[in-house]
């Protein structure tokens, strides 16, 4: 399985007990799902891989790992959606390491929230998760 593979089933991997505690489908990059409830939506966003050793066979893939978080709740505030996203900002901190398949991608930053948007009947929240996974072949 090539890295940056092993790097997005790690992540959605981790994600996926949250989701399924919180009883909320989650959909996944390249599906047809068209939900009508509550779900969240999540991407993946690669940045291009850096070579920062010399003399080292040393890979480091950086990118963005988006989960959009989507709720029926207009006219009923933004408390339990601002509620949830703290929720996965807390999943992923600062500093959480998430272990899979031979790799373990690290989370390099607090994740960012985005303010309140509006799409058809949904009210939705992007919470943006920066992740690292240095691959060293030795």
């Amino acid at each position: 399985m090539q890295e940056q593979t092993k790097i997005q089933a790690a992540l959605e991997t981790f994600f996926k007990p949250f989701a399924t505690a919180k009883s909320l489908p989650v959909i996944y990059e390249a599906t047809s799902a068209a939900p009508t409830t509550d779900h969240f939506e999540v991407r993946w966003f690669p940045s291009p891989v850096k070579d920062p050793s010399l003399g080292v066979a040393h890979r480091r893939y950086t990118g963005i790992f988006r989960i959009l978080y989507y709720t029926y709740t207009k006219d009923k505030g933004s408390a339990a959606i601002n509620d949830m996203c703290g929720e996965i900002a807390t999943l992923f901190r600062r500093g959480t390491a998430v272990v899979k398949n031979g790799i373990t991608v690290n989370i390099e930053t607090t994740p960012s929230v985005s303010g309140l948007l509006i799409e058809d009947a949904y009210l939705y929240k992007v919470i943006d998760v920066s992740y690292r996974c240095d691959i060293m072949d030795y």
